[in-house]
C-alpha cells in the first residue's frame, strides 16, 4: 500500500500548550510553567521556569535559572 506522509499539511501540526504543571523539587515544588519553541528565544534572557519543546528534545529551564538563545542558535541556560 501507499505510506501516507505524517505531516500532510499544517493541521497536522500539533500546537504546543501554554503552559503545565512541573515539579521542581521540595524546594520549588509544582509550578505553573511557560512552554516556549526555541522561536521564542532571543539573545536577550528570559527567567526561568520555562519548558522549552524541540522538534527532537525537551530543555527543562529551572526558576533558579535564565535561558537565552546564542549566535550560533544554541540554547544558553545561566544559573543565578
Amino acid at each position: 500500500g501507499k505510506i501516507k506522509p505524517v505531516l500532510d499539511n499544517k493541521k497536522n501540526i500539533k500546537k504546543v500548550p501554554e503552559s503545565r504543571k512541573a515539579y521542581f523539587g521540595k524546594e520549588n515544588g509544582w509550578i505553573v510553567t511557560p512552554i516556549l519553541r526555541i522561536t521564542d528565544l532571543s539573545s536577550k534572557a528570559i527567567k526561568g521556569p520555562s519548558i522549552i519543546e524541540l522538534y527532537d528534545a525537551t530543555v527543562v529551564v529551572p526558576p533558579y535559572a535564565k535561558v537565552s538563545l546564542g549566535e550560533w542558535g544554541s540554547i544558553i541556560i545561566n544559573i543565578v
